[in-house]
């Protein structure tokens, strides 16, 4: 409470059921967890969208219209990489809860990548990765020494809208190499590893041209890597405020 993070586990009607509750936090052993009294939790209500979701700008300089735009001539493109089942998942914005994505964080291992329950280990596979997402993960890692053969012109931005509106190309023009490249760049930072920061990160900048020059990557290794190390960061987070 106040300017501390907590989970919340419950309503539970008797306080010895709550105990019996307790072997369902293993990282936490020994810490007491639960406030045996009324609370006001409307705080972990937030109406407002993730700094890093599309943004929908009046214009209509927005994520669907920019696919909607490229589709037509980067489809089979996208189908030879891999990447266009998971593009259309990417129209989507599913309900997040904050609080349920942090008391998730109290069942993993940082040990084992896994999720230790009173019922046993459960964990994330590459082939749980590529059925949900539909990459394959036939394609070879991405490794350092793979570098873009070209340099290509993005407009980098402070916001995320601001992005789209500087790269998106007029209704009726070609759809550019940098366009496609700029899509591409924002989609991997927006969408699929969810960049933290409030601004486009140029981390993902060669890997959105390797995919443009047709370099097929092991995007759900990728993928599954960077969704186990966020879960361990949360872990120590989480480890350091309880």
């Amino acid at each position: 409470m106040g300017a501390n993070t907590h989970c919340f586990l419950g309503p539970v009607e008797f306080l010895e059921r709550a105990n019996k509750k307790l072997p369902f936090f293993p990282s936490v052993e020994g810490e007491d967890l639960l406030i045996n009294q009324a609370f006001n939790i409307s705080f972990f209500i937030n109406q407002k969208s993730f700094s890093n979701n599309p943004k929908i700008n009046p214009r209509g300089f927005d994520f669907t219209t920019w696919y909607q735009r490229l589709a037509p001539t980067k489809n089979a493109d996208w189908g030879a990489l891999g990447i266009q089942e998971l593009l259309r998942l990417s129209h989507f914005s599913p309900t997040t809860l904050s609080w349920m994505i942090g008391a998730v964080t109290y069942f993993w291992k940082r040990t084992t990548n896994n999720f230790h329950l009173p019922c046993g280990v459960i964990g994330m596979s590459l082939l749980d990765t590529a059925t949900i997402t539909g990459l394959p993960i036939s394609p070879p890692d991405c490794i350092p020494d793979m570098q873009p053969e070209l340099q290509y012109n993005v407009t980098l931005t402070n916001s995320y809208s601001d992005f789209i509106t500087h790269n998106m190309g007029e209704e009726g023009t070609d759809v550019t190499d940098n366009e496609h490249v700029a899509f591409l760049f924002y989609r991997l930072n927006a969408i699929i590893f969810c960049s933290r920061s409030i601004q486009m990160s140029k981390l993902f900048l060669p890997l959105a041209t390797l995919l443009h020059e047709g370099k097929a990557l092991n995007l759900a290794k990728l993928l599954l890597g960077h969704i186990s190390r966020s879960l361990v960061n949360s872990t120590i987070v989480s480890t350091t405020i309880v």
